[in-house]
């Protein structure tokens, strides 16, 4: 299968922030990048990127998970499988609300390390966001 586009997936807490990107010729080596700016931007400490970082081969799916909230990429050739993927996300950020939602230190850190603009400012450093 020819994968067309990718759905990016930031995590941290009960929040998911999603973006459906176009594929490039050197996407693994952009999605390396982009996992990393991501990780650190989030606070992370290691220099592990996840299934993206150990491979060279494009599969269908990769995970980064860590301590400070995972990291998806969901590749396909349609834009349309890639929304399937985003409202199933969009469910497990409505039951995630409901526990963290009274909690001031969890708001706290997601303003300081999953603020929607500036991991969109990252995702579109490195792709072109649909």
């Amino acid at each position: 299968m020819e994968y067309k586009y990718s759905l990016i997936v930031s995590q941290c807490y009960h929040q998911h922030h999603q973006f459906i990107v176009k594929m490039t010729p050197n996407f693994l080596e952009k999605a390396r990048n982009l996992v990393a700016d991501l990780k650190k931007y989030k606070g992370s400490q290691y220099h592990w990127l996840g299934d993206v970082g150990n491979t060279n081969k494009l599969i269908r799916r990769y995970n980064y998970n860590g301590s400070e909230g995972d990291i998806y990429i969901i590749n396909s050739d349609s834009i349309l499988k890639l929304l399937e993927e985003v409202k199933e996300y969009c469910g497990y950020e409505e039951r995630g609300i409901a526990y963290f939602e009274d909690s001031v230190e969890v708001a706290e850190h997601l303003e300081k390390h999953h603020d929607f603009n500036k991991v969109k400012d990252i995702v579109s450093k490195y792709f072109q966001i649909l």
